[in-house]
């Protein structure tokens, strides 16, 4: 059992959708089949339901890059594969609006919790086959969308 998310082996599928606002997760287990929740413990919420025939879970991170590691790693450490961050960013470019999409193929990493896990010149890329399908699934729905590199800054 897992002392912060309070879940253990079996109860998160291999993809997770990880927004930082608890607020977002009713909406995206809105999208899921059978949505379960498995446990709510400071804050952090965790649902596992399908997307089509496909297991998701849903665990909400709270705000700031030192909760999502701590999340992160203990969705790891139960089996999880792949992390899907979703929330809302500040845009630096003119062209970007509120609620446009942006799907990121790399992060500057400008922030603190980060480079206790990798040296600071160490790249942060996105799976390429996970970014792929992402880009495709925003096509397949019409969404209007932007890629680029992002920035993480605490």
């Amino acid at each position: 059992m897992q002392y912060h998310i309070q879940c253990g082996p079996g109860d998160v599928a291999p993809v997770v959708i990880v927004p930082g606002d608890q607020g977002r997760v009713e909406s995206i287990i809105s999208k899921l089949h059978d949505p379960e929740k498995v446990s709510e413990n400071r804050g952090l919420i965790t649902y596992t339901g399908y997307y089509e025939d496909y297991p998701v879970s849903v665990t909400s991170t709270g705000m700031g890059g030192p909760s999502a590691s701590i999340v992160y790693e203990e969705l790891i450490n139960i089996g999880a594969k792949i992390l899907i961050r979703i929330g809302s960013v500040a845009g630096l470019q003119e062209e970007i609006e509120e609620g446009d999409v942006i799907i990121p193929h790399a992060c500057v990493r400008d922030d603190g919790a980060s480079q206790y896990y990798v040296p600071q010149n160490f790249p942060a890329v996105a799976s390429p086959e996970v970014y792929l399908r992402l880009i495709s699934a925003a096509k397949s729905l019409n969404l209007d969308f932007k890629t680029g590199i992002n920035w993480s800054h605490s």
